[in-house]
Order: structure tokens, then sequence, then C-alpha cells
């Protein structure tokens, strides 16, 4: 039986509006790991070089919508969050908690393989809630967007003063950390369903 080629969201659009969403997109996150205080020459070139390869992804992406392309720019997108709340993260609690995180980001990304039936559990609470703690945690799947937002013009306004962005950054950190192990436990799990590897065994 053949399977339609699925199709970016997007394919409509121009490579030229594309590329204008991945630089607002990957743009904004870029900027902020490259300028929250306390500046470094790491962070700089960590936050643009995060920029200019996801241009050239997103066009990937944007082009073939692969699994592997949507894999890389899930990725991309997931680790420029997560260095967001390292950066923020490390200017205020204790670096070894840090390990348990990774640890959690790391098992967002592997559950569906060791786990696919809650794997399936939970995306299903973020995205369609039956249960009470799943109302819980698309609300606050939905509160991240616009506190994200207040942040990142906190770490506008407030970096010439760094002792102003430690309260920032102790709700910055946890949360960034949060909101990136959240989707991406929902973004692996969706991978995990249109794995190529699965599509050729039925083949």
């Amino acid at each position: 039986m053949m399977k339609t080629k699925q199709q970016h969201p997007r394919a409509d659009w121009p490579w030229w509006k594309i590329t204008g969403v991945g630089l607002i997109g990957f743009g904004t996150f870029g900027f902020i790991i490259s300028f929250m205080p306390p500046r470094t020459f790491s962070s700089e070139i960590i936050g643009i070089a995060s920029i200019i390869f996801a241009i050239p992804i997103a066009l990937w992406n944007w082009k073939v919508y692969s699994w592997s392309s949507r894999l890389t720019i899930s990725a991309l997108w997931s680790i420029q969050v997560f260095i967001i709340g390292f950066r923020a993260w490390i200017q205020v609690y204790p670096f070894y908690w840090l390990y348990l995180i990774f640890g959690a980001y790391l098992l967002a990304w592997i559950l569906p393989a060791i786990y696919p039936s809650f794997s399936k559990l939970l995306w299903r609470e973020q995205t369609a809630p039956q249960t009470k703690l799943g109302r819980v945690i698309l609300s606050l799947s939905l509160s991240l967007v616009p506190v994200a937002g207040v942040l990142g013009s906190n770490v506008g306004i407030f970096r010439s003063r760094f002792e102003g962005l430690l309260g920032t950054y102790m709700i910055a950190g946890p949360l960034s950390f949060v909101a990136v192990i959240l989707i991406v436990f929902s973004y692996s799990y969706q991978l995990w369903l249109d794995r190529p590897w699965l599509k050729n065994i039925e083949e």
C-alpha cells in the first residue's frame, strides 16, 4: 500500500518567508543565549552559531519534511532553550542539580523507545488531557508562552545591571527546563510514531 508523503504544514510558503520565520524564532533564542549576562565569548559564539545553523536546517525541513529533518530542527530548538535554562540556573542554583535535569531531558527523548505506552500517556495528557493532572500540565504549558516573553524582555532591560537579573534567573532557569522537557516529551513521541525503520518493516 502506497503511503502519501508528508508535507510541511507551510509547504505553500515561499522560501524567504520560511527564512524570516526561522530568523525570528531561532534568532530570538540565539540572541538571548549570546547576550544574557554575564556575557562570555563562548556564549556569544554558541548563540550566533545556533542561528546560523538554524536557517539552512529550517529550509531543509521545509523542503523535504523528513523524519531526519524534523528530528534535527526539534533537537536544535530544544538545545537552545536548554542552554538558556543552563545559563540562568548556574547563576542562582547549585550545579549538581543539573545532572538530574540533563538526565530528565535525555529521558524525554528516549522514553518512546524504552516505554512507549507511558510516552503515549504523557503525550495524550499534554495535547488532549483526560485527567486532572493532564489539564494542569496543559495549563502550565500554555502559561509558559507569555511568561517567556516577560523574561526575555527583562534580559534586555537589565542586561547592564546583572544584579537586577537574579530574581528573573530564579524563575527563568527552572521555567526553561520545565518547558523544554515537557515539549520534548511530546516531540519525541510524535517522531517515534513516524520512525522510518518501522515503515520499512511494514512494507
